[in-house]
């Protein structure tokens, strides 16, 4: 399980972009305040899915 505690290096993006490190925080901080969920599914050298859920009211 990946720990989002700290911020983590960033690989170059699909455009050689770099990263901060701090989305996976920002991401974290707005799921624990809405009470929703982050599942993530990786294949290595594939792809990486993000899948945010929310408690419906």
């Amino acid at each position: 399980m990946m720990s989002f505690n700290k911020r983590l290096t960033s690989e170059k993006g699909t455009s050689l972009e770099e990263g901060t490190g701090l989305g996976l925080l920002l991401v974290k901080q707005f799921l624990i305040n809405n009470k929703g969920l982050l599942n993530i599914q990786s294949k290595e050298g594939e792809m990486t899915e993000f899948i945010i859920s929310f408690l419906k009211a």
